[in-house]
C-alpha cells in the first residue's frame, strides 16, 4: 500500500468502506507532515465514508501527533508536533456533530493554541441548535449553558464583534452581561497600567485583549 492507494480510493467512486479504512490507517502510519497533508487532500472524501474514524486522526493530528506504530523515546524531550485545526474546519461541512466533537476536543486539549476562528466556530454551532426551532427545551438549556462557557472562560480567545454579532442573529441576548464585563475590565486594566511605574506592559498585557 503506498499514497496511489490512497489517491485512487478517495478520487475515484470506490463504496467499499473496508478501502477507505484501509487508506485511513495508511495515513495515520505516515509523519506528521504527510499525514497533514493528506488528510487536507483527502479528507473530504474520507470524513464522507468515516467521519467517526476520521474525526478522530484529525484529533491525534491536532494534538501531540504521533503516527500508529512509531516507538516512544523515553527520556528525551521531544517536539509537540499539532496541525492547526481551523485548517481542517471545511471537512466537517456535512458533519455538524462531529465539528462540534472535534472542536470541543482542540479547545479543552490546547486552549492556548486554538485560534480564534475555532473558538467563533463553536460558538456559532451552539447557537444555531439554541435557536433551532426542532431543539428540545432541554437542549436549548444545554447549548445555551455551552455557549456561556465559551463565552466566559475563553471570551479573550473569541472576537468580541463577532460574537455580538452571532449572538444577536440567533436572538441569544444572555451574551451582553459577558462582553459588558470583559469591556469593564478592559478599561480597569488600562486605567491601572496606565498609574503604575510599568508602561511598557501595556502593549504586552492588552494585546491578549
Amino acid at each position: 500500500m503506498n499514497i496511489k492507494f490512497v489517491f485512487f480510493v478517495c478520487v475515484g467512486k470506490w463504496t467499499n468502506s473496508l478501502l477507505h479504512r484501509q487508506a485511513l490507517s495508511y495515513i495515520a502510519r505516515l509523519d506528521f507532515e504527510s499525514a497533514d497533508l493528506n488528510l487536507r487532500r483527502y479528507g473530504s472524501a474520507l470524513m464522507r465514508r468515516l467521519p467517526d474514524e476520521t474525526t478522530q486522526l484529525l484529533k491525534r493530528l491536532c494534538n501531540d501527533y504521533r503516527p500508529d506504530g512509531a516507538l516512544l523515546v523515553t527520556g528525551e524531550e521531544e517536539e509537540v508536533k499539532a496541525a492547526q485545526a481551523e485548517h481542517f474546519l471545511h471537512l466537517f461541512v456535512r458533519n455538524s456533530a462531529q465539528m462540534v466533537d472535534f472542536l470541543e476536543f482542540v479547545i479543552r486539549s490546547r486552549p492556548a493554541e486554538a485560534s480564534g476562528g475555532v473558538y467563533n466556530t463553536l460558538l456559532e454551532h451552539y447557537l444555531h441548535q439554541y435557536s433551532d426551532p426542532e431543539s428540545t427545551a432541554n437542549l436549548r438549556k444545554q447549548m445555551e449553558e455551552k455557549a456561556m462557557d465559551v463565552l466566559r472562560r475563553n471570551v479573550q480567545n473569541c472576537d468580541e464583534d463577532q460574537a455580538l454579532i452571532l449572538c444577536q442573529r440567533h436572538s441569544f441576548s444572555q451574551v451582553r452581561e459577558v462582553c459588558c464585563a470583559v469591556s469593564t475590565i478592559k478599561i480597569l486594566l488600562l486605567l491601572l497600567l496606565l498609574v503604575t511605574d510599568y508602561p511598557t506592559n501595556i502593549g504586552i498585557v492588552t494585546s491578549r485583549w
